[in-house]
């Protein structure tokens, strides 16, 4: 752990917010009046003192990549931050010929069913999408282990029902082949996994590249998940069946308006023709948008795949419950152009469904904003703080060396989060020329400030923000009325601003 992350759960504020998620008083526990650099902060800290997965729900794609990038920088070297993607919905008929956002999807899917997932990142559109239940996708999830003994032919229709595609030759993942008795399944596009068999035992069990086809690691058993998330609820011939004798399967308002127009109505029963017998010639996967509720009776939001130790956290909860307002505003909008035009509604786009933002007796919410706009009112357990950008020094830089020759007399701690590599040069260089001792340190190098009392002044890179920041050894005294932090001693005539964690956030 960081020292940033670590100096923020010392503070006692910090630790009444930790016990509440510990003691589960609240299903909903609010944090606001923090900067984005303090919810990332505030978020990480969260994960590693909670020792809990946390799920962050954000606004849009862009704000959802700022926060991965961001967490970067707290993340552990070897922890991995997983991207939910929304389903892409169209409005038109396609040929799917590209697997790439289902492999990503199901990819964060089954890291969730694995356990190993442990910082999540999504939209609330993707929230509100409908998905097939978890027990319906993991049904057919494979284990298999060295000496047991298997029947190749349930194997294969194992594999197939999970979603592989059986090929002469595997390339690419989602595929398996069969020769003789080696099997071999495509985990990723650069990994696959290599069973041989001796009759129906499994002799062993190697990983092996795929573009080499060479046998790396042997090992004793493999678990096979879901190639994608769009798995046979129920057999093909039942679904087609359930098509054609099922009626369009709109909501009221659309049916009545299709009613009305019989021509209309016509030409959706040929669509629905033309369709199934494409259903049939087992091309169903481009189909299954517009007519998944003939596909899955059993659906489900991508949050209740989020075990009950999950916190979930909706970020800047006023854009992400207006964002949620405008994507049904959105989607109405659009079924209305698709009747307009007399086009078929896919039912995926019919069932986006509202977000429950307080869910008794499963995960715990945290809500975190900027401002205070009447978050308490949906939040019964509230964090107030007060963290702000404190532009102290702007482009004057001979007043930001000054300030770091006084605290390294004082015998402070400081660290400086810089720009990209080039920029970091240029301030170390700086550094050089004011005869300012330093050292370049990898952030997570730095597991407490008591690893920097030889190097006073540690110089890391920060691609993201062009920012310094002071780390300050701060007394133990009380901060300020509103605030997080331990308050530091400011000499006079010094530009107001809160110190985050006895660091002192200024734009270069």
């Amino acid at each position: 752990m960081n020292a940033i992350v670590s100096e923020l759960i010392k503070l006692p504020k910090f630790q009444d917010y930790l016990q509440e998620i510990q003691e589960k008083h609240s299903p909903v526990i609010s944090i606001s009046g923090l900067s984005d650099v303090g919810k990332v902060q505030y978020i990480y800290a969260t994960k590693e003192a909670s020792n809990r997965p946390i799920c962050i729900v954000t606004y849009n794609e862009i704000q959802a990549k700022r926060l991965i990038e961001d967490l970067k920088y707290f993340a552990k070297e070897f922890e991995t931050i997983y991207y939910f993607p929304k389903k892409e919905i169209a409005t038109y008929d396609y040929v799917l010929e590209s697997k790439d956002l289902l492999y990503n999807r199901i990819d964060v899917l089954n890291k969730l069913e694995q356990n190993k997932a442990k910082i999540v990142v999504t939209t609330i559109e993707a929230m509100m999408q409908k998905m097939v239940a978890k027990s319906t996708l993991y049904e057919h999830k494979l284990e298999m282990k060295v000496g047991k003994n298997y029947s190749l032919e349930e194997l294969k229709q194992t594999l197939i029902d999970l979603g592989y595609e059986r090929s002469d030759l595997v390339e690419g993942k989602g595929q398996f082949s069969l020769r003789g008795d080696i099997l071999d399944i495509a985990l990723s596009e650069k990994e696959g996994v290599r069973v041989e068999f001796w009759g129906e035992e499994i002799d062993s069990i190697r990983k092996f590249n795929l573009s080499s086809q060479r046998s790396t690691d042997m090992i004793q058993k493999i678990e096979i998940m879901p190639a994608h998330e769009l798995i046979l609820e129920k057999e093909l011939p039942l679904v087609i069946k359930e098509i054609e004798e099922g009626k369009l399967d709109f909501n009221e308002e659309i049916e009545a308006r299709i009613n009305i127009k019989k021509e209309y109505k016509q030409k959706l029963e040929e669509i629905k023709s033309q369709d199934i017998a494409l259903i049939e010639a087992n091309d169903y996967l481009s189909k299954m948008d517009k007519y998944f509720n003939y596909f899955y009776e059993k659906q489900q939001t991508f949050m209740d795949y989020l075990e009950k130790d999950f916190l979930i956290i909706f970020d800047e909860l006023s854009k992400v419950k207006q964002r949620e307002e405008n994507i049904l505003m959105e989607n109405r909008n659009l079924m209305k152009v698709l009747l307009e035009k007399e086009k078929y509604i896919p039912q995926s786009i019919q069932n986006l469904e509202k977000i429950e933002y307080v869910r008794e007796d499963k995960q715990i919410i945290l809500y975190l904003e900027k401002q205070d706009f009447g978050i308490a009112k949906v939040s019964p357990v509230k964090f107030q703080f007060s963290y702000r950008d404190v532009n102290y020094y702007k482009s004057e830089m001979e007043l930001l060396i000054g300030d770091f020759i006084k605290w390294l007399n004082e015998k402070k701690n400081v660290v400086v989060l810089a720009g990209n590599e080039e920029e970091t040069e240029k301030f170390i260089k700086l550094l050089e020329e004011k005869e300012v001792p330093y050292k370049k340190q990898d952030l997570n190098q730095i597991s407490n400030l008591g690893m920097m009392q030889k190097d006073k002044l540690s110089v890391q890179t920060d691609s993201e923000l062009r920012t310094t920041y002071a780390e300050a050894n701060v007394s133990k005294g009380n901060g300020p009325k509103g605030t997080d932090v331990p308050k530091r001693n400011v000499p006079k005539g010094t530009p107001k601003g809160n110190c985050v964690t006895g660091q002192a956030k200024c734009r270069l």
